[in-house]
Parts: C-alpha cells; sequence; structure tokens
C-alpha cells in the first residue's frame, strides 16, 4: 500500500509532495532445476543449475539453497550469479577444488567496474563473503553476507546462503560434474528463508540423470600348441574380456569348427 504526504505551498515551500511505498509480505521463493543430460555415458561431463528467484513482493531474509549430489556423481566445479531486475548481474563467485578458493567478483553499475577478491576459507569446507553498501547499485544498500559450504560423504551437499536476497531477483548456481557409475541418479535440491512465505510448494525442485554402462566385449581365441602332427590332439584356450563400465550377465561363448 501507499502512504501520501502533501505541504501546502506557502512563501517557504512551493510544494512538498512524497509518497512512500511499504512492501507488505509474506515473500514467494521459487527454485528450479535443470541438466544438460537425460541420458549420459558413464565418466560423462554432466551439469546442472539450479535457479532460485524471490518473486516477493519483500525481500527474504537468511536463505539457504541447498542441492544434494548423490553418490556417483562427482563434483568438479561450481558457480554462482547473483541477478536482479535492475541492477542485473551484480555478483559472481567460481569455486575452485583443487585449490579450495572461491574467487568472487561485485559489480558497481554506476561506476561500470568489476572488483574481485577471493572469500576467507575456514579449511573445513566453508567460505565466506560479506559485501558492503554498494552505492552505484540501486537496492543494494546495505551489507550482504554469502556463505558457501560444501559437504562431501557418501553425498554431496552444497549449502549457498545469502543474509538478503531482494525482491524480483535470484540466483543462478552451477554445478559441473562427473559420472562416476551407471544408474539413475536424482539429483535434489530446496531452499528455506526465515521470512515467511505465501507458498512452500515450490520451494523443492529435482531433476535427474541416467548413465547407461559401456558395454563392449571382447574375445581372444589362442592355439596351445605352435604346432600338431596330423591325428593329435591339440588344444585352444578362450579369453573372454569385459572392457566396458558394468558387470555382464548371461555371457554365452559358442566355438565352432
Amino acid at each position: 500500500y501507499y502512504v501520501e504526504a502533501t505541504h501546502p505551498e506557502d512563501r517557504y515551500y512551493l510544494e512538498i509532495y512524497n509518497i512512500t511505498v511499504l512492501r507488505v509480505g509474506p515473500t514467494d521463493l521459487e527454485i528450479n532445476k535443470t541438466v544438460s543430460n537425460a541420458t549420459c555415458d558413464v565418466e560423462d561431463i554432466v551439469d546442472w543449475n539450479v535457479t532460485t528467484g524471490n518473486i516477493g513482493p519483500i525481500d527474504a531474509e537468511n536463505v539457504t539453497i541447498k542441492d544434494i549430489l548423490p553418490e556417483g556423481l562427482d563434483l568438479l566445479n561450481l558457480t554462482f550469479n547473483f541477478v536482479d531486475s535492475i541492477n542485473g548481474n551484480w555478483c559472481t563467485g567460481k569455486l575452485n577444488l583443487s585449490s579450495n578458493t572461491l574467487t568472487y567478483g561485485v559489480y558497481n553499475k554506476t561506476a561500470d567496474a568489476w572488483t574481485y577478491a577471493d572469500a576467507s576459507y575456514d579449511g573445513v569446507g566453508t567460505w565466506n563473503i560479506v559485501i558492503p553498501d554498494i552505492d552505484g547499485n540501486k537496492d543494494i544498500l546495505k551489507p550482504v553476507t554469502i556463505k558457501l559450504t560444501l559437504n562431501k560423504a557418501t553425498t554431496t551437499t552444497v549449502s549457498l546462503f545469502v543474509s538478503d536476497l531482494l525482491e524480483d531477483s535470484s540466483v543462478v548456481m552451477n554445478l559441473v560434474t562427473n559420472v562416476t557409475k551407471p544408474g539413475e541418479y536424482l539429483n535434489l535440491a530446496n531452499v528455506t528463508t526465515d521470512t515467511p512465505e505465501r507458498n512452500y510448494t515450490n520451494n523443492f525442485a529435482n531433476n535427474t540423470t541416467k548413465a547407461i554402462a559401456d558395454s563392449s566385449i571382447e574375445v581372444i581365441k589362442i592355439a596351445n600348441d605352435d604346432f600338431v602332427y596330423v591325428g593329435n590332439e591339440t588344444s585352444f584356450t578362450i579369453v573372454v574380456i569385459n572392457s566396458g563400465g558394468s558387470t555382464l550377465t548371461n555371457v554365452n561363448v559358442t566355438d565352432t569348427d
């Protein structure tokens, strides 16, 4: 709703006219997940995009986005981007797992310039970023805390926390994975916030990829004698090799003269 304040014209003021817009909650977060390959081979690279948006009408505080990679998906790379309708893409991050370094960039729209730095790392799987007020960016008028946590066990859980997700803004997280064994993989994601929401049914998302095993079989037949006399017996050795990426069942080998 709107609150209007006016002041009549007099000798000191020609006119004062102010309109203050008060946004009233609750808010509404939604999350979506896409996958680059619905089917793949073992050792293929598969990308997962997790997009979380704040539909509004108010900002969401203490937002946590979680993505759970099942066993068989090995995380290789991770990036994130914060985007809003006024400032565009104003914050990016890229995690280098080989060096445990999270490099982030912040865009100042007025200066039309990016600044880059490395997040502080606690040594056990959490990177912390504190972005001060960005005077050149409209609506980003208070410090923003971003925290990335990586928990690698049987499954790998990626958590991205942001202290304030603006109305009509989104964060896109990209996870690059390597498929290490055959199977169908269900990748789950969810988002939570301390701000009340009017709809919680769109706080969950999932997608799948099916890794098809590489079936490859090789048969080698070896004569056990270099030469043999007519009328004598000889023998052969048959070797069957499974050079694919999965276990083969019901394998039959037939040898004919």
